[in-house]
């Protein structure tokens, strides 16, 4: 098995708050690289966030985000997406510690407000 995808794999499985299904799902993972990101992604994310430009609800999306990532600017991290029903979750390992810093689940089927 490649070593990221090992690391990667290893992590998500043992991250308590990731649903169970990206865990059952973890051998699918696809995109799965290491990355590196600078303080300017940081600032991008301030921006977006005083813009507000796509709701609320995103921004807060966006304001948890920048608190978990910020801490780990310049620092090496695996990202991956996991196919889960409806939608995807996107991962961030870190490289250092192989733990789960990051997630966040996309849904791509729209809600429905009927019962």
């Amino acid at each position: 098995m490649d070593p990221l995808r090992n690391v990667f794999s290893e992590a998500v499985l043992r991250c308590a708050d990731l649903p169970q299904v990206g865990k059952e799902q973890v051998d699918d993972a696809r995109q799965i690289e290491e990355h590196t990101f600078d303080s300017t992604y940081i600032e991008f994310l301030d921006e977006q966030i005083r813009l507000n430009a796509r709701g609320d609800e995103w921004s807060k999306r966006l304001r948890k985000r920048r608190l978990q990532m910020a801490p780990l600017t310049d620092q090496r991290l695996i990202s991956g997406r996991i196919s889960i029903p409806d939608g995807d979750l996107s991962i961030e390992v870190d490289l250092a510690t192989s733990r789960v810093v990051h997630w966040e689940e996309y849904c791509y089927v729209e809600q429905s407000n009927v019962p």
